[in-house]
Order: structure tokens, then C-alpha cells, then sequence
């Protein structure tokens, strides 16, 4: 039986690298295309047909990437197109760029990548998709659905008008046989995901960190170079970015760019007055396990190399009416006094 064949781009990193190997492992033959060149454990793969770099954004590259996918197609069928590349420009302090403050050239960038690249690449091989009664899904981004604290809007807007276009691709192709879809992943570990800040130099609160590596929770914490009092008031659970924690499990330092996400939750007892502070007095029975389970704060602990003359950063998140959306650092004599 002939193998089945696929065109992924973007996929020398991230959904789309995970998305080729995943095709790989059941023995398609996959097409693919990025600006970087191809991961030298996948060069080894014979189903890894061919690997074109390519810059979706130029539009002579992208010809140029049609025609060699289309010889390595040959005459034979496309069973699926996954358009997956995609881009989100930020300042050089990474911060996010919206529709007051984004570079227009870089909204034209972006949408020839996360738009028009899907378009024409869907228009060029209609004919090959037909023949493998194939399917083409789209990669999009709940940021088309909502506003997102890491998205800037010339990416989330793309994003959305793939949705729509998604609807009309569907509609369209049905008459070749051929299904469209969409899948709109929430946050996921890539290096596009980094940290966020505020023109003021504030951290926007990082989202999804509960998919995150869980690195344990901790009470009787020290402070101020003072033990926490018996029945701890906070009981702090702790996240890390799955990429930084397995740099960290491999080097024994903290990568660049390392976000350490600490919640605080209300835990203590009616004698202990932090405890009776952060939950009105409430008895809790901490000898037996029990806790209100009530988060009262959350803090970030952010290595930032570029940014932070030590390198680490802290913010605090927490107001008395809940979570706030950015962060300012704490000064650092409440850090290290």
C-alpha cells in the first residue's frame, strides 16, 4: 500500500516539529517547510521526503517552495496540509505589540505568514488534495478569540481571519472531497511564548501555567533569614516552564528566560496571625491536612538576562481583589535583606 502524504510548515520547531514527527511515526511521508534548516535527528528519517527552508513571508520563496513540493508530490496525491507557521512580532524588550503601537510593515509580515501563506498554499495544491481526497487543517490560536496577555494583535487578528477563512475554505473544497478544518491550541511551550512586559517595565501575568511542570509545594518557608512560625500561614505551590525544567535537570542552571509561577494559598490555623490575616480568622486543622484551599496571591520569580542587571527579577500579582494583569518587581531589599 502507498504511503500517505503530508506538507507541514513551519516545522523545524514547536506544533509544527511535533506535528512532523508525529506523521513520521506512522510511516507518512511528510513535505516540509521553515525558515530554519531541518533537525539533524529528522535528517536521518527516510519518510522525511524533503525539507525545503523557505520564507512564507517573500513571496519568490514561496513560489519556490510550490514548485519543489509539487516535484516531490510528482503526479501522485496530498492526503493532508497542515498550515502551521505563524509569527507574533514583539520590541526588542519583548514586549507586546498592539494595534496603537505595532509597526504596519510587521502587520503585512505577519499576515502574509499566518494568513495568506494558508491561502496560497491551499489554492496550489487543491488539485493534489483532490486526488488523495485529502484534508487541510489550519493551525490557529485562541488568541483569535480572545484577547491574550502574549499575543499581540496583529497576530491574534490574523489568527482570527484564518478562523473565518477556515469556514469559507470548507466550504468551498467540500466539492473536491477534500475537509478543512481548524485547530485553535491555547498556550503551548514554543519559543514564541516568552516573557510579556508592559511599556512601564511591568511583567503581564503569565496564563497557563498550571500545564506547566507542578515542582512541589512548600510550608515552614524561611523569610528574612527567620523560620516561618509553627502552622505556617501560605502554602505555595510551584511552576516551571517544561522546557526551562528540563534545561535545569540537564545543566543544573536556569535557563534564560526561566518563569518561576509560585501560587499562595491561605493555610493555618486561627492561632497563627498571618493565617487568620489572609482568611478572616477562619480555623483550619493543618495537623490533619485540611485547607481552605483558598489562593490569596501569586509571585513570579523571571531570569531575564537582557533586562535585569542580577538576572532575576521578582513581581507580585496579588491585590486584595484578586490577581492583578501585570506585575511590578519587588525592590530588591524585599528580596535579599
Amino acid at each position: 500500500m502507498d504511503r500517505k502524504s503530508v506538507i507541514i510548515t513551519g516545522a523545524s520547531r514547536g506544533i509544527g516539529h511535533a506535528t512532523a514527527m508525529y506523521f513520521l511515526d506512522r510511516g507518512w511521508r511528510i513535505i516540509t517547510c521553515s525558515r530554519e534548516d531541518t533537525p539533524e535527528e529528522c535528517k536521518r528519517d527516510p519518510n522525511w521526503t524533503r525539507h525545503i527552508p523557505t520564507d512564507l513571508a517573500d513571496s519568490a520563496s514561496l513560489e519556490a517552495f510550490i514548485a519543489k513540493a509539487g516535484e516531490a508530490l510528482g503526479d501522485g496525491p496530498l492526503h493532508a496540509l497542515v498550515n502551521n507557521a505563524g509569527m507574533s512580532p514583539k520590541t526588542p524588550y519583548k514586549e507586546r505589540l498592539g494595534c496603537l503601537n505595532g509597526d504596519l510593515e510587521a502587520w503585512r509580515e505577519v499576515f502574509e505568514i499566518n494568513f495568506f501563506a494558508s491561502l496560497i498554499l491551499c489554492r496550489a495544491f487543491a488539485s493534489a488534495l483532490h486526488k488523495g481526497k485529502g484534508s487541510v487543517v489550519n493551525i490557529t490560536s485562541i488568541a483569535g478569540h480572545m484577547i491574550h496577555p502574549f499575543a499581540g494583535s496583529a497576530y491574534a487578528v490574523s489568527k482570527a481571519a484564518l478562523s473565518a477563512m477556515t469556514r469559507e475554505l470548507a466550504n468551498e473544497f467540500a466539492a473536491l472531497d477534500v475537509r478543512v478544518n481548524a485547530v485553535a491550541p491555547g498556550e503551548i511551550e514554543t519559543d514564541m511564548i516568552q516573557p510579556e512586559y508592559t511599556s512601564e517595565g511591568h511583567l503581564i501575568l503569565p496564563t497557563g501555567y498550571r500545564t506547566w511542570i507542578f515542582v512541589g509545594s512548600s510550608m515552614g518557608l524561611s523569610y528574612f533569614g527567620k523560620e516561618a512560625p509553627e502552622g505556617p500561614g501560605v502554602f505555595h505551590h510551584i511552576y516551571i516552564q517544561p522546557e526551562a525544567y528540563r534545561h535545569y535537570i540537564e545543566t543544573g542552571e536556569f535557563a534564560d528566560k526561566t518563569i518561576l509561577v509560585m501560587e499562595n494559598y491561605s493555610a493555618g490555623s486561627k492561632e497563627n496571625n498571618t493565617a487568620g490575616a489572609l482568611t478572616g480568622g477562619k480555623e483550619f486543622d493543618i495537623l490533619h491536612g485540611h485547607f481552605e484551599d483558598k489562593r490569596v496571591g501569586l509571585e513570579v520569580a523571571l531570569k531575564d538576562l537582557e533586562r535585569f542587571e542580577d538576572g532575576w527579577a521578582y513581581f507580585n500579582f496579588s491585590s486584595p481583589k484578586g490577581l492583578k494583569e501585570t506585575g511590578a518587581a519587588f525592590p530588591k531589599r524585599v528580596c535579599w535583606d
